[in-house]
C-alpha cells in the first residue's frame, strides 16, 4: 500500500521578532515584482487572517499586531509528496520548540490551520495561540514543523529569535538577576572608524542630581572591590575602588600638563609639634623626638628612597630667627629629620613635611 505524504518547501523561512517592528508577511520577503503584487492583492482575504484561540477570525490591522509582542512570523510553501502545490486549502501546521537539541524536550507546542493561498503560500506568526513563554538564553532551541500531522523537519533557531532573550530585562534595563554568580557584559569592537567602542551621550540638559552613569554595590561588598578597573594590554592602567578611592598605576618622569601620574601625589604629609606630636597628618604612622632637633619618621607605606622626595617647613617665631631642617632616609618606610639654627645647634621646633614617591 502506498502511503500519501505531504511536506512543506520553504521558500522564505523569515524570523522576526514582533516587539522590535511589525512587517506584513507578504512585504520584502521575495524579490519577485509580479509576485509581490500578487500577494499585496490577496492581502485582505489571506495574508492578515490568523485564527484566534476561540475559533473566530481576526483580520487584524498592522497597527494592532505591531503590540502582539511575543511571536515570530513564518512563512512557507506547502506542496503534496508530488511536489504538486497544495493551493486555496487548509491546512494544520504544528510547531514544537525543542530546548538542547532536536531530540531536546518540547518546551513550546501550539497547532495553527492557516488557508494556502492560489500560490500555496501560507503565512502565521508563531505564538500567536499558545505565547512565546520560552526562556531563550537558557539553552540552544529547535523548531519542529509538522504539516497535516507529519514532521516536515527540524531547524535550530539563531541570531534573531535569540533576541527575544532581552525581554526578561526589566524596565530599567539592569543585566543579570544579581542572586548568583557574576553577571558580565562585554562590549568589543573595532573603534577604528567610529571614533568610540561605547559612547553615551545625555540627549537632553541634566539636571542636578541626575546620573549619567551610576555604579552601585550591594551592602557588604568588599573595599578593594573595583567599581571601574581600566587595562593597557593587560595590565592595570587604574582602578577605583569601592570605598571611593583611586588608584593610578602608571608613573612617569615626564609629566604632561594637566595630568594626574601615579607618583604626582603624595604618599604622606603631616604637621607636628616640637615634641613630636601629629597634629595633622596622612600616611604617617608615628613621629618620635629622639633628641634635640631630631625626629624619626615612621611612614605607613613602603617606599623607594631613590625616587622619594622630602619637603620640610619649620614654623619660624619670626623674622631674624631662621631654623634649617633636612631629612636622611633610614629605611624603607623610615627617615629622619634633623632642625639646628644657623649656627648649627640642634633645635627642636614645629614643622610640617610632604612625602612623594613610589616603590
Amino acid at each position: 500500500m502506498k502511503t500519501k505524504m505531504t511536506y512543506i518547501a520553504i521558500v522564505s523561512f523569515l524570523f522576526t521578532i514582533s516587539s522590535a517592528f511589525a512587517q506584513n508577511v507578504e512585504g520584502g520577503q521575495n524579490n519577485d515584482s509580479n509576485y509581490q503584487a500578487l500577494r499585496e492583492a490577496q492581502t485582505s482575504s489571506n495574508v492578515n487572517t490568523l485564527q484566534s484561540n476561540d475559533g473566530t477570525i481576526n483580520n487584524s490591522a498592522p497597527q494592532n499586531r505591531m503590540a502582539a509582542a511575543d511571536m515570530i512570523n513564518y512563512q512557507a510553501v506547502a506542496r503534496d509528496a508530488g511536489g504538486n502545490l497544495i493551493i486555496n486549502t487548509a491546512v494544520t501546521i504544528d510547531f514544537d520548540v525543542h530546548e538542547g537539541n532536536a531530540g531536546g524536550p518540547v518546551v513550546f507546542s501550539e497547532t495553527q490551520n492557516p488557508t494556502t493561498d492560489a500560490n500555496g503560500v501560507f503565512s502565521v506568526q508563531i505564538g500567536s495561540v499558545s505565547g512565546l513563554t520560552i526562556d531563550w538564553a537558557a539553552d540552544a532551541h529547535f523548531l519542529e514543523v509538522s504539516l497535516n500531522g507529519t514532521s516536515v523537519g527540524t531547524t535550530e533557531f539563531v541570531s534573531v529569535p535569540y533576541a527575544k532573550s532581552a525581554d526578561t530585562m526589566p524596565a530599567d534595563a539592569r543585566i543579570g538577576d544579581g542572586t548568583s554568580s557574576a553577571d558580565v557584559l562585554t562590549i568589543s569592537g573595532d573603534n577604528t572608524i567610529v571614533g568610540e567602542i561605547l559612547d553615551i551621550r545625555a540627549t537632553v540638559a541634566v539636571v542636578a542630581a541626575n546620573d549619567i552613569i551610576n555604579l552601585e554595590m550591594p551592602a557588604g561588598s568588599s573595599d578593594d572591590a573595583q567599581f571601574i578597573e581600566a587595562r593597557n594590554n593587560g595590565a592595570v592602567a587604574f582602578q577605583v575602588q569601592g570605598d571611593g578611592r583611586t588608584r593610578i598605576n602608571t608613573t612617569t618622569t615626564a609629566p604632561q600638563l594637566n595630568t594626574v601620574y601615579g607618583n604626582s601625589m603624595p604618599i604622606a604629609y603631616a604637621s607636628i609639634t616640637s615634641a613630636g606630636g601629629i597634629s595633622v597628618g596622612y600616611g604617617v604612622t608615628s613621629v618620635t623626638n629622639s633628641g634635640t632637633g631630631i625626629y624619626d619618621v615612621v611612614l605607613d607605606l613602603n617606599t623607594n628612597a631613590a625616587n622619594t622626595v622630602v619637603m620640610i617647613s619649620p614654623f619660624t617665631s619670626g623674622i631674624g630667627s631662621p631654623e634649617i631642617c633636612g631629612y636622611n632616609p633610614t629605611g624603607a618606610n623610615t627617615f629622619t629629620i634633623n632642625c639646628q639654627s644657623p649656627a648649627g645647634t640642634g633645635i627642636n621646633t614645629a614643622l610640617s613635611f610632604v612625602v612623594y614617591g613610589n616603590h
